[in-house]
């Protein structure tokens, strides 16, 4: 990571990721980003910062780090499954003497429950730029913690959480400097089926929908929020000096408003017609003009999180989407020849056997390029997380398993238990990457031969995932 002259105020860290221990095998190490803003504000308030990224270096790396420079304060980054993680790298800070706080969707969610499990002295809920910069001035200037909108802190043993903070307008903050990262550090593909590596881009935050099993809304607070397009295209200017030649547009729905997606492809079209570039949408928000300029501009995949094959999930799960349209924008996105990835799940509450037949159903019929099937996973912040702990559904499961992919899961639903709803989704996935016509057509659309080797990487991860489940016995 690159080291600042100055004595960082504050260093910023991710923690190893469990969530896609599989995915990670195959590349698909996407750089912090959301680190990178906060350093970018930070700086623009005049904070000196370091991002350690513990994906790429190591964790005595990290402890070093901590010892020479004794920041005032360290942030971490937090998601559920590696909450763990962050409570070891707490210990540390705490035996050092240095502040630590936690940010992200799981303190958001549980935040005087982050607190005590992890011991670190604070809290941010929600959205983290202003709150961060206002924490760091306190702890500086030596000042109380009161006023400090979105924060969540033990006073006299007792938890404190403040006010919450008001979103941030996207349009003050300064442009993200990716020169935060030591990009030399980051190997292989970071965009799953995309070879090269791939720069992250933002250009919103926040989803309007209200998917019982996401948690975005806890972060975002259940709304939306676009950044001007010129200051997209000042970023895109930079990243493309930095020596990127795809972008992946992290945003949770690129395609919610179709003039600005309009205005992206043209602007790639114009000034960066060898630039390629994905992204996630919704089945709903995509029609063949749209896709015709996204094929124009060079739009290489497009992700869609379809999540169930039945109708009466589908209602449950508040996605608000028709199987029809799934089918159509499928083959219109196949029409066009742009690579397709769809996301499902297995084991939602209320869930049964005939649901997940027609989950596998639509699979087949819809035929995507790349298909992420996993168990669902209850995440704090979610309905679903909290219907199922009401149903006692949770009872014994440690924050480690609350990851994609894993080989056990120990929580259950109604109908299945865990070891069943594990078997199903690798024999789903099993099916569906090992037949003949699927090899075949992703042959079909190999460009040069590193696509060759991707591929049977890729394939052989799956066929080891395979194998480690026959000798675990899940089948």
């Amino acid at each position: 990571m690159p080291i600042s002259k100055d004595k960082p105020d504050i260093i910023l860290v991710r923690p190893k990721d469990s969530t896609m221990p599989l995915l990670k095998k195959t590349g698909a190490l996407q750089h912090p980003m959301n680190l990178v803003y906060l350093a970018s504000w930070l700086k623009f308030r005049g904070y000196n910062s370091e991002i350690i990224d513990l994906e790429i270096v190591s964790a005595s790396y990290l402890e070093e780090r901590l010892k020479s420079v004794k920041p005032y304060l360290v942030g971490i980054t937090v998601m559920t499954p590696n909450i763990t993680e962050a409570q070891r790298i707490c210990r540390l800070c705490r035996a050092q003497g240095i502040n630590t706080v936690l940010g992200g969707t799981h303190p958001s969610a549980l935040p005087i429950e982050t607190l005590r499990y992890t011991g670190c002295d604070y809290v941010i809920i929600g959205e983290g730029e202003k709150p961060l910069c206002a924490l760091l001035r306190k702890i500086k200037d030596n000042q109380p913690l009161d006023n400090v909108a979105g924060l969540a802190f033990m006073k006299d043993n007792v938890p404190t959480i403040n006010r919450l903070q008001e979103l941030i307008n996207l349009d003050d903050l300064p442009l993200p400097e990716r020169r935060f990262l030591n990009l030399g550090l980051y190997k292989g593909e970071s965009t799953p089926g995309i070879l090269g590596k791939a720069a992250v881009i933002f250009t919103s935050r926040g989803c309007p929908y209200a998917c019982t099993f996401c948690a975005s809304g806890v972060v975002n607070q259940g709304k939306v929020r676009f950044r001007n397009m010129e200051k997209i295209f000042e970023e895109i200017d930079d990243i493309i000096k930095l020596g990127f030649k795809h972008l992946t547009v992290e945003d949770d729905i690129f395609t919610l408003e179709p003039d600005r997606v309009k205005k992206f492809c043209k602007y790639l079209i114009t000034r960066y017609p060898r630039v390629s570039w994905d992204c996630d949408a919704r089945a709903d928000t995509l029609n063949e003009e749209l896709l015709q300029l996204m094929k124009a501009s060079n739009c290489r995949k497009i992700a869609l999180g379809v999540e169930s094959g039945s109708a009466n999930i589908l209602k449950s799960l508040k996605k608000n989407i028709k199987l029809e349209q799934v089918r159509e924008t499928f083959r219109i996105i196949k029409k066009h020849k742009i690579l397709s990835q769809a996301f499902f799940m297995v084991g939602y509450p209320g869930e049964k056997k005939e649901d997940i037949e027609a989950t596998e159903s639509l699979i087949n019929q819809i035929q995507p390029d790349l298909l992420f099937l996993s168990v669902c996973v209850p995440y704090p912040g979610t309905p679903i997380y909290d219907y199922m702990l009401n149903k006692n559904f949770l009872s014994g499961c440690d924050w480690d398993s609350f990851a994609f992919f894993r080989e056990e899961v120990p929580w259950h639903t109604e109908y299945f238990t865990g070891k069943e709803l594990v078997a199903m989704r690798k024999r789903i996935s099993r099916r569906f990457y090992f037949r003949l016509s699927y090899i075949i057509r992703r042959l079909i659309l190999i460009r040069d031969f590193r696509e060759i080797v991707y591929l049977i990487k890729g394939l052989a991860v799956a066929f080891g995932a395979f194998c480690c489940s026959i000798k675990n016995k899940n089948y």
